[in-house]
């Protein structure tokens, strides 16, 4: 099957989490009318990836007894989901996921994956703020750029979760995060709507043969 149940998203969340992959090149036309049109345009890497990622909120979507029509971008991108639900797609080298959750459980989710150890010594500067740099250091050369790829995909993952409750931009400079094993702490440094600077978050990574994967929502209380 294409497209099927994934545990390991799954484990990076709560209950309450449907969460689907999607193997191998997608069928273009598998689309709904209005999204191809969306990637009409753009090239056929670009409009896989969009496919991938449709094919696997859908079966996320049916998975939790939800609306599984069309799903359109907004302005910025992100996928406006069916009313009373919340959700989070991505894409990188070959893998898709998606997972999705009624807004009732949960304000926002979110998940990033990265090829392990992309975020590169060149690349720290721009993702990593004074003090994860400091922290960075303290390990061994080996392990810092798959550390330095753990807080991307944390922040990465924190956005979109963030961004289905505040419509707002978060940059990198704006959260600082802390890794344990399998486990990352979210501090806000930047006021965001409603989200305040200082409130922590949690959220949970894993690692597969050749990527990082990290997930994290804000439960309803």
């Amino acid at each position: 099957m294409p497209v099927e149940d994934s545990s390991l998203l799954r484990s990076l969340f709560d209950d309450g989490v449907a969460a689907c992959i999607h193997h191998g090149a997608p069928l273009l036309d598998a689309l709904y009318p209005e999204e191809a049109q969306v990637v009409a345009s753009v090239g056929e890497s670009r409009r896989a990836h969009f496919t991938a990622g449709r094919l696997s909120a859908r079966a996320a979507l049916a998975s939790l007894g939800a609306y599984t029509g069309s799903l359109l971008p907004d302005a910025t991108g992100a996928p406006l989901w069916p009313e009373g639900i919340v959700g989070s797609i991505t894409h990188t080298n070959g893998f898709c996921g998606a997972v999705v959750a009624r807004r009732a459980q949960y304000l926002g989710i979110g998940i990033d994956a990265e090829p392990r150890g992309r975020v590169t010594e060149e690349l720290w500067q721009q993702v990593l703020t004074t003090v994860e740099l400091g922290r960075l250091l303290e390990h061994p050369a080996a392990c810092r750029n798959e550390l330095a790829t753990v807080i991307f995909c944390a922040k990465e993952a924190f956005y979109k979760c963030q961004y289905q409750m505040t419509g707002a931009w978060l940059g990198f400079e704006g959260a600082e995060v802390l890794v344990g094993e399998g486990w990352f702490i979210l501090r806000l440094l930047d006021n965001v709507d409603t989200l305040t600077a200082g409130q922590e978050f949690a959220g949970r990574f894993g690692l597969l043969s050749s990527l990082v994967v990290a997930g994290i929502a804000i439960a309803v209380r």
